[in-house]
């Protein structure tokens, strides 16, 4: 028997510019979802993207305490790089 899960939610009230509830809107109309599906998919997306930006900037802090350090150099070069370009090894302590 398959189990089932229920999504414990709660009511989040906001105040957006009237140009972006209307493009929520459309959205909304052209994927056949409800304004709050839509709403719902994207705050859970950015919130999402923070935290991975929170734990790969803790990582960082994290490296750098353990004296992995990438010089601004080697990373500029990586930049100007082709795309498949792995990223540099540390090249310097801090």
């Amino acid at each position: 028997m398959e189990e089932i899960r229920v999504m414990t939610t709660t009511t989040f009230t906001t105040r957006m510019d009237v140009n972006v509830k209307a493009r929520l809107d459309d959205i909304a109309k052209y994927e056949d979802r409800s304004v709050s599906y839509v709403a719902n998919k994207a705050i859970k997306a950015f919130v999402d993207e923070r935290d991975q930006t929170r734990a790969l900037i803790q990582t960082g802090v994290e490296l750098i305490d353990k004296g992995a350090v990438v010089s601004s150099d080697a990373v500029n070069a990586w930049l100007d790089a082709d795309e498949d370009t792995p990223f540099p090894l540390p090249d310097q302590s801090e």
